[in-house]
């Protein structure tokens, strides 16, 4: 993309890229790939990302199809799971600060 994209446009950017990169050309990450993501990626807004057992838990929540990967569609559920979390908290520190 072009260096002048927006903050909005470079994360976007970074969230399609994040993917990929554990997805390699693969349209979907396995358990094993997903766990790797979690783990380096999200241990520290996700409680209990080294643990098999939750990154299992996390994988059985998001896969809708129940097809045992995760597809950049139920990848995507997570990030906004996770944006919206973070978007309650910030609304809260607005509303004490303020």
């Amino acid at each position: 993309m072009a260096s002048n994209c927006s903050d909005l446009e470079q994360s976007i950017e970074v969230l399609v890229k994040n993917f990929y990169q554990y997805a390699g050309k693969k349209d979907k990450m396995s358990r094993r790939e997903f766990r790797k993501m979690v783990g380096a990626e999200l241990s520290h807004i996700l409680t209990n990302t080294q643990s098999k057992e939750g990154a299992d838990k996390l994988i059985k929540s998001l896969d809708a199809n129940d097809d045992g990967k995760i597809s950049f569609e139920e990848y995507w559920t997570l990030v906004s799971e996770i944006a919206k979390k973070l978007s309650q908290q910030m609304a809260i520190q607005n509303q004490e600060s303020g």
